[in-house]
């Protein structure tokens, strides 16, 4: 961990600007939440772009574009038909819209004229199975090898992403390390599905774990007292506390920057 004190001590400095930049900007992210994006951002696994699905008002944006400058720099381009005042707003204030392709538009406007390889799919937008699916079928193939898809409100009852999560991510055999962070469901992509042999008991742990909250997120949201009970207990099984930044570099395989001039 040596080999990234330097990125580190960068990251920590922007980690702690985040409160100020993003205080006036809405959204629904925690900061566990923001730390997460913010590594997977600063932190290339892969070569590519950074595609995100869903803005809001940009905070995500925000955060994605500034951690991406302590590292390659890659574009951020962001996909969302809704709230483009206050996106274009948030970003010009934050310093990032040159950073920045914001495209109003929906996720299937996208379909078929992507063509660029990703290193960070981050999907924030529509939550029914169907869309999310679809997002999956049509972007993914243009995740690079041991790039990181990542998926807001898995461990939220707001959608159904837990079902994407468990039923194309966790099931399927090219995804190796993963994890939830907050409510952020993460794994990466390998074009190899051999490589994630020595993986595969966590991942598979890690749906054992899903699979029981899965009922509760078809539910109407106001069920009872014991219901939600039963329901929390099984949730705080999940692990999803904050990352530890610097062992989750050395689990995602994410490269020596200083040595590449990155961020010197």
């Amino acid at each position: 961990m040596d080999n990234h004190s330097h990125e580190l001590v960068e990251f920590n400095n922007l980690r702690n600007r985040f409160p100020g930049i993003l205080q006036a900007v809405d959204g629904w992210l925690t900061d566990r939440e923001i730390e997460f994006l913010a590594a997977a951002a600063a932190f290339p696994t892969a070569d590519g772009e950074i595609l995100e699905l869903g803005a809001f008002h940009g905070k995500s944006t925000i955060v994605l574009a500034l951690a991406a400058k302590l590292s390659d720099g890659a574009k951020v381009t962001s996909v969302d038909p809704l709230e483009a005042a206050e996106l274009h707003a948030n970003l010009q204030a934050a310093g990032v819209a040159a950073d920045v392709s914001a495209i109003d538009a929906f996720s299937f406007d996208m379909y078929g004229s992507w063509d660029k390889p990703l290193r960070l799919l981050w999907n924030d937008g529509a939550n029914d199975i169907a869309t999310v699916r679809d997002d999956i079928q049509a972007f993914l193939p243009h995740l690079a090898d041991r790039g990181i898809i990542a998926f807001h409100d898995v461990l939220n009852r707001s959608g159904d992403r837990i079902h994407n999560f468990v039923d194309d991510i966790l099931s399927s055999d090219h995804f190796g390390a993963c994890g939830i962070c907050g409510t952020i469901g993460w794994a990466q992509y390998h074009a190899d599905p051999s490589t994630t042999a020595s993986l595969k008991a966590e991942r598979l742990a890690l749906k054992d774990l899903l699979t029981p909250l899965r009922a509760y997120h078809t539910w109407p949201r106001d069920f009872g007292r014991m219901t939600k009970i039963a329901y929390k207990i099984k949730r705080s099984r999940v692990p999803h506390g904050p990352i530890n930044v610097a062992k989750w570099i050395d689990r995602v395989g994410a490269g020596d920057f200083a040595a590449t001039g990155l961020l010197t």
